[in-house]
């Protein structure tokens, strides 16, 4: 419900985006943001929090040390709830020092699983992804951790259509041929579910092939992982869904109970 501000719409060229996050943070320190958010009451409504938490996103974009200092706070053990704010605002900066920092936080085994998948989730969500993160995605993809092994999976076929969008087409190959890899090893419902779930996040048309064979599975849950994942597939590499022919021609002709 949300309405883009003229303002928003204004501001193409960084100097105006800059100018944008010198107004939202205000002249506060990273140490000034962290204090408020560690002095927010129990029953505070959400939306001091979410206040700092976009204040905190803009510091990270003008300051690459604000990132880091997030990033020790978390892996120093803080509170779950200033964690997921400190990973929020760095999933919502973007830039690379926060991706970097969010890859360091998924990566630390000694943090409680919900944190490390946070960021992993945040780190796939990067607009323009950098080839670090994707190779750490690549990483936790294989990680001890089921939750956060099966987050990076999915957040691998995220950063992938991010990567396609942005030109940089080897480096989502890469990705999508990793999941293709995992889905026809798969030996199990769920993982089989979960590589199609990370396929049709990652929107690419190679991924059509597996997909329409998916459709044929024994398994209903399988077949209609398949096909939600192919409303996401273009039919013709152009970049456009496939509520097109080849993905509606394949499930009529099969008379797939998935849909």
């Amino acid at each position: 419900d949300y309405e883009p501000s003229l303002l928003g719409i204004s501001d193409a060229d960084p100097d105006s985006a800059r100018r944008a996050d010198e107004r939202v943070v205000q002249g506060a320190l990273f140490e000034d943001l962290l204090t408020a958010l560690r002095a927010l009451p129990p029953g505070d409504d959400g939306q001091e929090r979410a206040s700092l938490h976009m204040r905190l996103s803009a510091l990270m974009r003008l300051d690459a040390k604000a990132a880091r200092k997030a990033q020790q706070v978390i892996t120093q053990g803080a509170e779950l709830p200033l964690s997921r704010t400190l990973v929020g605002a760095l999933g919502g900066a973007g830039t690379g020092p926060a991706q970097e920092a969010l890859v360091q936080v998924g990566e630390s085994t000694s943090l409680a699983s919900e944190v490390r998948m946070n960021a992993v989730a945040a780190l796939g969500l990067a607009e323009q992804p950098e080839e670090a993160s994707a190779v750490a995605l690549q990483r936790l993809a294989s990680d001890p951790d089921t939750d956060v092994r099966s987050t990076a999976l999915l957040a691998m076929g995220n950063a992938a259509l991010a990567q396609r969008q942005k030109g940089q087409g080897s480096e989502a190959e890469q990705s999508i041929d990793t999941i293709l890899l995992r889905l026809q090893a798969a030996t199990t419902e769920s993982e089989q579910t979960l590589c199609l779930e990370a396929l049709g996040n990652g929107g690419d048309p190679r991924a059509l092939p597996a997909l329409q064979s998916a459709l044929r599975a024994p398994s209903v849950a399988v077949r209609k992982a398949a096909a939600h994942a192919l409303r996401f597939i273009p039919s013709d590499g152009s970049g456009g869904n496939v509520d097109q022919p080849c993905g509606l021609a394949e499930l009529r002709h099969i008379g797939c109970d998935a849909v």
